[in-house]
C-alpha cells in the first residue's frame, strides 16, 4: 500500500511528491523526513505498488528514489518499466543501494538512473544532491515546453503564410485570367498536366527529391507560368493573326517581367515556393539544345520545375485551336514534342512524357 504525506509548505508547482520506494520502513521515514517541509512525500513498499502508483499521478511527481533489492520487482525492473513507458524523460530517478552492490552503479546508470546514493544516507549530501537533480529537471521541462510553444507558435505562423502565399497566388491567377491573356481552361489544364508529369518525374527518378511539397509547388507555380503577361499592352496579347517580329521579341520579355514580380514578391514571402514560381516564370521557354528565351540556358541548367510546366504548356497549346494553328490529336501532340518540333526536350523530360502519355490524354478538368 502507498502512503502518502502532505508537505507543510505551499504548494509550488504541478510537480511536487517525491515517490519513495523502498522496502525498509526506517529507511523510508529518513528519506522523508529529508523533504517532507518542501514536497508531498509518497511511500511504496516495492517496485509494483511503486509502478502502480506512478501510473495514477505521473504528471505530480518530481522524483523517484528507488532502492535496488525489493521483493516482486526490484529498482532494475521498476527503471525498465518506466524507460517503457517513457516516464523517465520526464521524472528523474536517483538509485538507492548499499555499499556492497558493486554493480549498482554501471548498471543504474545504463538504465538512465540520474544519480545514485548508498546507504547509509548522509542527511546533507542527500538532500543537496536531490535537489541538484530536481531544479535540472525542473530546467529541461521549462525548456523543453518553451520550445513546445515556440514551434506550435512558429508552426501557426506558417498556417498563415501559407494561406496568404494561397490567396496572393490565386489573386494573380485571377489577374492573369481577367486580362484574358490565358483562358481559366488552359491554366487549369496546364495545372492538371504539370501534377501528372511532376509525379510521374518523381516515380521514375526516385533520388530527383522530387516531394510531395515540392510537387504542389510547381502545380502553383505552372498557374503562373504566364505572369509576366499582365505588364504587356492589351493590343500585343489580345491581337488576331500573325505578330510582328519585333512584337514577338517583345512579347518574349514576359519571362523576365514575371520573374521580376516574383522576385520583389519572395522578399517577404515563402523561400522555396517563391524560388520554384521565379524559375517557371523566367525558363519555362528555355530549351535543352539552347535555342529558348530569355537567356539561352541549356541542358540541366534548366531548372527542372521550369521544364516540366514547358512540356505541360506546349502539350495544352497544340491540342487546341488558336488565332494562329488547328490543334494537332493528342497523339500527334505527343510524337512533336518527342521530336522536338517544338523545341528540344531532355531525355528525362522525353522518358518522363512517354510515361504519362495515357494519363496525359485521358486528364479532365
Amino acid at each position: 500500500m502507498v502512503s502518502e504525506r502532505m508537505s507543510r509548505v505551499k504548494k509550488r508547482e504541478m510537480r511536487d511528491i517525491i515517490l519513495i520506494i523502498e522496502d525498509e520502513e526506517v529507511n523510508r521515514a529518513i528519506l522523508g523526513q529529508m523533504f517532507e517541509r518542501e514536497y508531498r512525500i509518497a511511500e511504496s513498499t516495492n517496485g509494483l505498488e511503486g509502478i502502480q502508483y506512478m501510473e495514477q499521478h505521473q504528471d505530480e511527481i518530481v522524483m523517484v528514489l528507488l532502492d535496488v533489492r525489493m521483493p516482486v520487482m526490484d529498482g532494475y525492473q521498476v527503471m525498465e518499466h518506466m524507460k517503457e513507458k517513457g516516464y523517465m524523460q520526464q521524472i528523474p530517478v536517483i538509485l538507492i543501494t548499499s555499499d556492497d552492490a558493486g554493480d549498482a552503479m554501471e548498471r543504474g546508470y545504463a538504465l538512465g538512473a540520474t544519480d545514485i546514493v548508498k546507504k547509509p544516507f548522509k542527511a546533507s549530501i542527500t538532500i543537496q544532491r536531490v535537489h541538484n537533480v530536481i531544479e535540472l529537471y525542473h530546467h529541461k521541462n521549462h525548456l523543453e515546453e518553451l520550445v513546445m510553444l515556440q514551434t506550435a507558435e512558429l508552426n501557426r505562423q506558417n498556417d498563415i503564410l501559407k494561406n496568404h502565399n494561397r490567396a496572393m497566388l490565386e489573386l494573380l491567377r485571377d489577374i492573369i485570367t481577367f486580362r484574358n491573356m490565358e483562358s481559366e481552361q488552359h491554366i487549369r489544364y496546364v495545372e492538371g498536366y504539370t501534377r501528372i508529369l511532376a509525379k510521374q518525374y518523381a516515380v521514375l527518378y526516385p533520388r530527383s527529391r522530387m516531394t510531395e511539397k515540392k510537387m504542389e509547388y510547381i502545380v502553383q507555380a505552372a498557374g503562373m507560368h504566364d505572369l509576366g503577361k499582365i505588364t504587356m499592352p492589351d493590343l500585343l496579347i489580345k491581337r488576331q493573326g500573325r505578330l510582328l517580329t519585333e512584337e514577338i521579341e517583345y512579347l518574349k520579355e514576359h519571362t523576365v517581367k514575371g520573374s521580376d514580380i516574383i522576385k520583389v514578391m519572395s522578399e517577404f514571402q515563402n523561400g522555396d515556393l517563391y524560388r520554384i514560381c521565379y524559375n517557371v516564370c523566367r525558363y519555362h521557354h528555355e530549351r535543352y539544345d539552347g535555342t529558348g528565351y530569355p537567356e539561352g540556358i541549356k541542358g540541366d541548367k534548366i531548372p527542372v520545375e521550369a521544364q516540366i510546366v514547358a512540356v505541360a504548356d506546349m502539350y495544352d497549346a497544340l491540342i487546341n485551336v488558336t488565332a494562329n494553328k488547328d490543334s494537332f490529336s493528342k497523339e500527334k501532340a505527343v510524337r512533336m514534342l518527342l521530336n522536338g518540333e517544338c523545341g528540344e526536350l531532355s531525355p528525362r523530360m522525353k522518358e518522363c512524357l512517354w510515361a504519362a502519355r495515357t494519363e496525359l490524354e485521358e486528364f479532365k478538368i
